[in-house]
């Protein structure tokens, strides 16, 4: 996978995504040296082949057990994977400037306007074709838009049979582009308020006021600083999300729930001198289990919970 165009170019959105890599095909020279470079062409077209095949059947057990990966792939990639057909907004979302040129010739006035965009904007494939008319415009745009995106569907093909065979006994075809992405990333937002519902207290409660100070301090985080605290107590940087296939099976009443359990901190030697609000929480991943000590006040826990959150992480 390679970083967008926007990415390369530093325009748009979709600057953080990653696209498959369509350049891999390189001509061979001349005679014997042409045979060897083709022989080598087709063994690492292959190798990728399988690679790719691989990484869907990687995905497969992610969904399968529960694991949330930090992957960062475009729409259109997600979209491969369970047959979705792209759009233009797929397409600004990894290359504005090819999307620009084709709404500027959907947009043509009249056309002259048209005749000159589609002069100045030619691709290799378009060199031994007949141009289309300006009547026909809409047309053209939506196939060289496909012929685009579909460079992206056929690398990612050897993925989707991957995922598919991981997937076949869990109804993988009832998943769409967007259900997929969220069984594999988690839920794109953290929401403060489904981790509270979805908590369990142990020696204390909703109503302790160093839980009250915990909630508070959340509230108030960043995205970031919300992504390090779940990856401090839970080992993971996203939450999961409900979608319509209950894969993940190991609590099927409410399968893909977010489980959260918070307790005090038992006292240690130097918090019995009064220096509790020195004190660092501590957090046990397996169970997503955060142990707080009971600190006096919400600035104490502030402080206290971002240090450990931003140095104390494996």
């Amino acid at each position: 996978f390679v970083p967008t165009p926007n990415a390369q170019h530093q325009l748009g959105d979709g600057q953080d995504l990653y696209i498959a890599n369509t350049n891999y095909n390189e001509e061979g020279g001349e005679g014997e040296e042409e045979e060897d470079n083709n022989d080598n062409n087709d063994n690492a077209r292959e190798l990728r082949k399988l690679m790719m095949e691989f990484f869907g059947q990687f995905l497969g057990v992610c969904i399968r057990s529960g694991v949330l990966l930090d992957l960062r792939l475009a729409p259109v990639c997600w979209k491969a994977l369970v047959g979705e057909t792209p759009t233009l907004d797929d397409l600004k979302m990894i290359d504005k400037h090819e999307y620009n040129i084709l709404t500027s010739i959907l947009s043509a006035d009249d056309e002259v306007a048209y005749n000159d965009i589609i002069t100045a904007t030619m691709t290799d494939d378009d060199e031994d074709t007949t141009l289309p008319a300006y009547s026909s415009r809409h047309k053209y745009v939506e196939n060289r838009l496909q012929r685009y995106l579909h460079q992206q569907a056929e690398c990612m093909r050897p993925a989707r049979l991957g995922l598919e065979r991981s997937l076949s006994s869990i109804g993988y075809d009832m998943l769409a582009a967007k259900d997929l992405e969220h069984k594999v990333v988690g839920a794109l937002t953290i929401d403060v308020k489904q981790m509270q519902s979805n908590c369990k207290y142990d020696g204390c409660t909703g109503n302790t006021p160093v839980v009250k100070f915990l909630w508070q301090v959340l509230e108030e985080f960043d995205h970031s600083q919300r992504s390090s605290f779940l990856r401090f107590i839970w080992g993971q940087s996203r939450m999961p999300i409900k979608t319509p296939l209950n894969i993940n099976n190991n609590n099927k009443e409410n399968s893909g729930a977010f489980r959260m359990q918070v307790s005090l901190l038992a006292p240690s030697s130097s918090s019995s001198s009064g220096r509790v609000d020195d004190e660092l929480p501590q957090a046990q991943t397996c169970f997503c289990h955060l142990q707080l000590p009971e600190y006096t006040n919400q600035k104490a826990l502030h402080d206290k919970l971002l240090y450990a959150i931003t140095n104390c992480v494996s």
